[in-house]
């Protein structure tokens, strides 16, 4: 949480979704699909962001072409693009 403290939310979320990509790509799974683990609103309560701002995040990712989401199945179609969000 000290990491995500000086984040933004866009920050927040995509460091969430690098995280969770590693995770399953850890596990010999894609790197780019994946299923949410968790419930939007347990992502929001995770990240210190409300269910709105999570919500709004996502539809600018999906709009610029970052991610797609299908109900809880998530694919990362710019990962560098997404990465790139964080060094900023």
């Amino acid at each position: 949480m000290l990491v995500l403290g000086g984040m933004h939310a866009q920050e927040r979320v995509a460091f969430f979704l690098l995280d969770i990509a590693a995770r399953f790509e850890a596990k010999g799974y894609s790197k780019n699909y994946f299923k949410l683990p968790m419930t939007n609103k347990d992502i929001g309560n995770h990240l210190a962001i409300r269910n709105e701002t999570l919500s709004r995040v996502l539809t600018k990712f999906i709009k610029d072409g970052l991610i797609a989401i299908d109900g809880k199945d998530v694919e990362i179609r710019d990962l560098e693009r997404l990465k790139r969000g964080l060094e900023s």
